[in-house]
């Protein structure tokens, strides 16, 4: 019995070991952290159109923060929805004729105020960066150029740039208390090896520009004329060279050149005329203007409803030639052109019936432009 009572001092001692071994393994919650994701990306008319990275993990409580990446001429928007494919760019102009088109309101206009505080993410909330330029479009559009969401339940989040339906990122959210997740050094080194692939296809198709010779194919067409077949835009949907190949194009009169698109482009012929601007910005009560697609880039210059754009200079004279001929005067647009369901279709076709030198743009993307010089035979 003595030993026994002299075990009880003992006993207490493990007892209260015990406890204080449970108390220091109680895990520890980190403090939130500020963590950056670049958005797009390269420069001049090379473009890559991802999150860098574009799967990110962080803890809960922690702040993200996509920078636009670059000064180039896709715009992006960082936009959290609870369906993402319901996410849409341009619509029609409420109570606006036929072809009045606009950018969605909704995506325009950031959801955080002009001196709010960060938003937190609510899982299902409608949380946007609004549209990210790489450049100013006009003179009483913002430029935007971060966004920020603080993230405070674990979870995972998608979202999507409203611009490029192909262009989705993932953030994980991890408890607060996870010790094993990247910190900004190993966000920054995934960035760049993801954005290395994108930038390898890029500066090869820009090796392919400086050769300014680049025809995807010459056929031959009727009474000893060709057809030039001219890519609009070469590369993948994630990294993008913004010309024409070729550049310039040399061909004789009587012959017709077919521009392809697999992407977002136009093919426009101005003239002296210059060249149209594709964004056009109108004050509204509220929010940031509306940016109004112009219908002389969205449609093509025999199908834009001239009953609803009297003042256009657009549409070819009724006296022109067809509009599948160019002789150097007049205005001719391919309309939007591209994959999906664009106004142009895939391609758009001129044949040239006048010698001249002729400059064509798209003015979706203000560095994408070309020339056909054509000779008399």
């Amino acid at each position: 019995m003595k030993h026994l009572f002299a075990l009880i001092p003992l006993l207490a001692a493990l007892i209260v070991a015990c406890g204080d071994s449970e108390e220091e393994e109680q895990p520890t919650e980190f403090a939130p952290r500020e963590l950056t994701v670049l958005v797009g990306g390269a420069s001049g008319t090379s473009s890559l159109n991802e999150y860098f990275p574009r799967h990110l993990e962080i803890r809960a409580g922690d702040t993200v923060t996509w920078r636009m990446n670059g000064k180039v001429d896709d715009p992006h928007t960082v936009t959290f929805a609870r369906d993402l494919d319901e996410v849409v760019d341009i619509v029609p102009r409420p109570n606006g004729g036929p072809g009045e088109f606009i950018f969605a309101p909704i995506l325009v206009d950031p959801t955080r105020r002009p001196g709010a505080p960060v938003e937190e993410y609510t899982p299902g909330g409608y949380f946007n960066s609004g549209i990210m330029f790489g450049y100013q479009i006009g003179a009483d559009v913002p430029i935007i150029d971060t966004f920020s969401l603080k993230f405070p339940e674990p979870g995972t989040y998608q979202y999507i740039c409203g611009i490029h339906e192909f262009h989705r990122g993932t953030v994980v959210v991890k408890e607060a208390t996870d010790s094993d997740l990247p910190n900004q050094e190993d966000i920054s080194r995934a960035a760049r090896l993801q954005m290395q692939f994108g930038l390898g296809i890029v500066n090869s198709l820009q090796t392919l520009v400086a050769q300014e010779t680049t025809v995807l194919d010459v056929e031959v067409g009727p009474d000893g004329t060709s057809r030039y077949i001219v890519a609009a835009g070469m590369g993948t949907p994630e990294a993008e060279v913004l010309e024409f190949f070729p550049r310039n194009l040399q061909i004789k009169k009587g012959d017709t050149v077919t521009w392809v698109s697999t992407r977002f482009h136009a093919v426009v012929f101005a003239g002296d005329d210059g060249v149209p601007i594709f964004y056009q910005t109108e004050q509204r009560a509220r929010g940031t203007p509306l940016i109004v697609a112009n219908p002389c880039v969205i449609f093509p210059s025999d199908q834009i409803p001239g009953d609803s754009f009297p003042d256009i200079p657009c549409t070819p004279p009724p006296e022109g030639p067809p509009s599948h001929e160019y002789d150097g005067t007049g205005f001719r647009s391919s309309g939007l052109i591209g994959y999906g369901q664009r106004p142009g279709g895939l391609g758009y076709s001129l044949t040239f019936t006048e010698a001249g030198t002729f400059s064509y743009s798209c003015p979706i993307h203000r560095g994408m432009v070309g020339r056909v010089t054509v000779s008399d035979g």
